[in-house]
């Protein structure tokens, strides 16, 4: 069993991709990749995902601070909620399983939903994130991600990669800025080069080592 503890806030600079893709409506999916990166399994051996309880605080009137929830900075929140109880979906069968499990809770600040759908944009947004990760899946966690949602004939589906929350120097070597990478990418994953790549991991990289201990 692995069993990883992510405790810790981060600024969106170190949590992105290098071409930042906002969430919609459409998502979010969390969801974790399993075992070793290869040309063969360049997502890894099992793709798990599970989709949270979400609270939306929009940001106060006239930027009033009412005690509304947004951490008293006017400028509102979104927290994504897990229990050890949700099912986890394997995503090679579309199975549910029971051997990949989330607890706690994300929450991004300030965050604003935009009558397009879309979130708006900060570049001083700050994530919270306070989860345990237990596997039970006999396959190491090599990346784990907050992936937006999108709608395609009425139907929805994994989209782009909104924020990594746990890296690994496997991922890092694999899908990263140089063309070597990029070419990859291209070739190999069904996301785009300098999305699944991240843009700043070295922050990301030793807060993922520090979990593990």
């Amino acid at each position: 069993m692995e069993n990883i503890k992510l405790k810790y806030v981060a600024h969106i600079e170190d949590l992105q991709s290098i071409n930042f893709h906002t969430l919609s409506k459409n998502g979010p999916y969390f969801d974790a990749h399993l075992g070793t990166l290869s040309q063969k399994t360049p997502i890894g051996v099992s793709t798990y995902y599970i989709r949270p309880l979400t609270e939306y605080t929009p940001p106060c009137i006239n930027n009033v601070k009412k005690g509304c929830g947004c951490g008293g900075k006017g400028g509102g929140c979104i927290k994504f909620n897990f229990k050890n109880t949700f099912p986890a979906t394997l995503f090679n069968n579309n199975t549910i399983s029971d051997k990949f499990k989330l607890n706690g809770s994300v929450k991004i600040e300030p965050f604003e939903w935009l009558e397009s759908g879309k979130a708006k944009i900060f570049k001083d947004q700050i994530i919270t994130v306070n989860l345990t990760i237990t596997n039970y899946t006999g396959l190491k966690l090599k990346g784990f991600h907050i992936h937006d949602g999108v709608k395609k004939n009425n139907l929805i589906g994994f989209g782009p990669i909104s924020y990594f929350l746990y890296t690994t120097e496997d991922w890092v070597a694999m899908y990263n800025s140089t063309k070597k990478s990029q070419e990859f990418a291209k070739k190999n994953v069904p996301l785009p080069p300098t999305n699944i790549a991240q843009k700043n991991p070295l922050t990301l990289l030793h807060i993922s080592k520090e979990s593990l201990q």
